[in-house]
């Protein structure tokens, strides 16, 4: 399987642009499917309906299980320390993977309306944005109809990737950048990375 790599300094804006050009020059016009993959932030959504209208959208398993730990905290005490919360995570988590996203939030409604008078106004902030959580982002957390799909539900790669390609070499101990001179050097290593290296020195060819 192919692999490129794309990076920038850029604002999502921007950013949303130099993709969109990328993804066109990689061929997503000409594939059957593309997927787009975040943590359930709204601006990569918002990205991904403009520049790419018809991707399949996939909230990152791993994050989705985290806000999942939240609402379990937030509802039923420490992770650490409360049986009730790793019983009931460990429960939800599984029905999570399967896609089940709607059992999930019949959960936290459940247990909202169990626990309410018992919560703390942060404690219930915390189960009510993690319920809009889920509520916004169900239909891209079907993971096991993506899983059929052979589809990846973790961004797993996206950040090795981004270890690889920009903490890796520019955010040594004791390292400083200019903006200019970061955006030269990431230049340089895609150019080595997407084996486009030799383009840079036309004269080899010549001679």
């Amino acid at each position: 399987m192919d692999k490129g790599y794309f990076a920038t300094l850029e604002n999502s804006e921007q950013f949303g642009w130099a993709l969109r050009a990328v993804g066109k020059a990689w061929g997503t016009g000409q594939v059957r499917r593309v997927v787009c993959m975040g943590d359930g932030a709204p601006w990569i959504w918002n990205l991904t309906d403009f520049h790419f209208p018809d991707a399949i959208e996939i909230v990152d398993f791993y994050h989705a299980a985290e806000h999942l730990w939240e609402v379990g905290e937030a509802l039923w005490g420490d992770r650490h320390t409360s049986v009730a919360t790793r019983a009931w995570v460990r429960r939800y988590r599984k029905y999570l993977k399967q896609g089940r996203t709607d059992l999930v939030i019949g959960a936290i409604e459940r247990g909202w309306s169990q626990r309410r008078g018992r919560l703390s106004a942060k404690q219930g902030k915390t189960v009510r944005l993690n319920l809009a959580y889920f509520q916004r982002n169900q239909f891209r957390m079907r993971y096991g109809r993506f899983r059929q799909m052979k589809l990846p539900i973790s961004t797993g790669a996206v950040e090795g990737a981004c270890k690889f390609v920009v903490q890796s070499r520019f955010k040594r101990p004791g390292t400083r950048w200019s903006r200019e001179g970061l955006s030269s050097m990431l230049a340089l290593k895609l150019m080595r990375l997407n084996d486009r290296w030799e383009l840079l020195w036309p004269h080899l060819d010549a001679a």
